[in-house]
């Protein structure tokens, strides 16, 4: 009679350590980020807003997730592009994620508002080079979705993305650098009203093409610029002293933005 209870005892043993394993097994989920210094957390000691976004994931959903960020610094929406096409690295982490992030496109932003302030931007109203920007940039994020959903798709994976906030209000709204009379009617003005005409571009085909692809998109520039665009993060505490990249407040908003957005379709 012992030892047929301890037999039993011992089974029921063996199969709880089994549904345990088991469990944990199927908690495990891979989450690739992608992007620029925005994904690295550059200048945070305590990390982006991918780090805390991977906590949220593991405390709102209980599972645990190993994070892989191939973020790089610098990254424009041309080299985001090109990893996806010519990586190995980064088409297999995305095969294999259950979460999959990326930001691009401040870099493009930041190249073409350079050139403008230079005066080297071209064409008589000196803004070529920020429609060809624009230009590039959609034709990149377009390809940009469709290599991440030629590995991934919505219906089993949590992929998300964000807009492009503008950290410059302050500094452009008291820089006029070419006469206004050389300039289109709807990008005529100060600094501040040229970039806004073409990062409103950006950010209206992040919009479409996220919402088109079933692609929920983390609305930063709402929360950082407001509404009408013209609202400074810097007075708000959500950019560092360089003036170009988030706070902690500021990555950390970010990463509250994503959480809002939920876990769809894993959760």
């Amino acid at each position: 009679m012992k030892r047929n209870i301890l037999r039993k005892a011992f089974g029921l043993l063996l199969v709880g350590v089994f549904c345990t394993t088991f469990t944990f097994a199927q908690e495990q989920w891979q989450y690739t980020a992608m992007g620029d210094s925005l994904a690295t957390g550059y200048t945070s000691p305590a990390g982006g807003y991918v780090p805390r976004y991977k906590n949220y994931i593991q405390i709102d959903t209980a599972v645990s997730v190993n994070l892989y960020n191939l973020g790089q610094n610098g990254r424009t929406s041309a080299g985001l592009l090109n990893a996806l096409r010519n990586d190995s690295v980064v088409q297999n982490s995305i095969a294999q994620s259950n979460v999959v992030t990326w930001n691009i496109g401040i870099n493009d932003l930041m190249n073409a508002r350079n050139s403008y302030k230079n005066r080297k931007c071209g064409g008589t109203d000196n803004q070529d080079c920020f429609r060809n920007m624009v230009n590039t940039f959609k034709s990149n994020w377009n390809a940009i979705i469709g290599e991440i959903l030629l590995r991934r798709s919505t219906t089993n994976t949590i992929i998300r993305t964000m807009d492009i906030y503008n950290p410059w209000v302050k500094a452009d709204k008291a820089k006029n650098t070419f006469s206004d009379s050389k300039e289109p009617v709807q990008s005529r003005g100060n600094d501040f009203q040229v970039l806004k005409y073409y990062i409103d571009q950006m950010n209206s085909h992040i919009a479409v093409t996220t919402s088109g692809n079933s692609i929920p998109s983390a609305q930063v520039y709402l929360y950082f610029n407001g509404s009408n665009g013209g609202e400074d993060p810097i007075i708000k505490g959500y950019i560092n002293s360089d003036g170009l990249h988030p706070s902690d407040t500021g990555f950390q908003l970010i990463a509250d933005i994503f959480r809002s957005l939920g876990y769809a379709p894993l959760r």
